[in-house]
């Protein structure tokens, strides 16, 4: 199967060491893997130094390009990476993930149905006692409950942005993060909603 041209962009400020354990995971994935892939990470004012081994430049890190800004928040982090990227897929990412090999290859397989606009996987915590979630929604007090998992691919309220793919040609028609967000937090909700 052919895919499409990916960016992955992982915003970030202040994770320390998380960063680095990150991308060295993607790196070791399909993401780090095939030239036709670009990671963006944008260091979003970040005063613990976390992005430092990015200025290094040196292998396997040359493949991540690093953008810098004076604390912009998430959403025009975000949005700041979307706008420096070349691939027709944008997969967003937190800079305190976890990923297993094939992960990116799964989320690019469900934009084969022509439904598809955007796409999260099931996100689990890092505490093993708690179960993963797959999709989020709203209950009867607008707080956010997570779904359980689906036996296909199916449409839900909301799609967390902690690993988030979308076309960037959808991305852009719906105004990408809103710009208002300046604090990290509920962007994902906005464009959710937008998406629907």
């Amino acid at each position: 199967m052919s895919f499409p041209s990916v960016t992955v962009i992982i915003p970030c400020r202040n994770e320390g060491l998380k960063i680095k354990q990150t991308a060295d995971l993607l790196l070791r994935t399909e993401a780090g893997s095939r030239d036709e892939i670009e990671i963006i990470v944008v260091n979003d004012g970040s005063e613990d130094r976390c992005c430092s081994f990015l200025e290094w430049k040196v292998p396997p890190y040359r493949k991540l390009r690093l953008l810098t800004t004076e604390g912009i928040g998430a959403a025009r982090a975000r949005n700041l990476g979307a706008g420096r990227a070349k691939g027709d897929i944008l997969v967003f990412c937190d800079g305190h993930i976890s990923v297993q090999k094939g992960w990116l290859d799964t989320l690019l397989e469900a934009f084969s149905h022509q439904e598809v606009d955007a796409v999260s996987p099931g996100v689990g915590p890092y505490d093993p006692a708690r179960t993963a979630g797959y999709g989020q929604t709203w209950d009867e007090k607008l707080e956010i409950r997570w779904l359980k998992r689906p036996s296909d691919i199916e449409p839900v309220p909301l799609a967390p942005g902690a690993c988030l793919a979308i076309k960037k040609d959808v991305f852009q028609h719906v105004g990408g993060f809103d710009r208002g967000f300046n604090s990290w937090g509920y962007e994902d909700v906005e464009l959710s909603l937008k998406l629907w």
